[in-house]
């Protein structure tokens, strides 16, 4: 191998290293993916997973247990098959779970034309 292929090689794999470290540094984005899922842990509140799925849950269920008071929230896919749930006790994660979640063909209509 010549000097000048050499170090064009070696420029090429440096060029590449430098592109995926920068890509490594950046923030994770937002939205409703299992990567994002996992990043939501018990006792976060109700303002970080929104952060982490890039705005308000799509459905709300409150109901009681006892005297507390529970609030199950759900975020889509922008498929619409799959999600996240998370439950909220004093507005801060209790449970949570990842998988299909069923939509209404209501819900479906109104997701595709952008109305909630």
């Amino acid at each position: 191998m010549t000097k000048k292929r050499l170090l064009v090689a070696f420029g090429l794999v440096a060029f590449i290293g430098i592109i995926l470290g920068v890509l490594a540094m950046l923030p994770p984005h937002t939205g409703v993916t299992k990567a994002n899922f996992d990043r939501v842990e018990l006792g976060m509140g109700r303002a970080e997973v929104e952060a982490i799925f890039g705005g308000p849950s799509v459905r709300k269920f409150q109901y009681r247990v006892d005297r507390e008071v529970y609030v199950r929230r759900i975020w889509l896919q922008s498929n619409g098959n799959d999600g996240a749930w998370i439950e909220f006790a004093d507005d801060h994660v209790c449970d949570s779970g990842w998988g299909g979640i069923d939509e209404t063909i209501l819900d479906k209509i109104r997701r595709w034309l952008h109305l909630r």
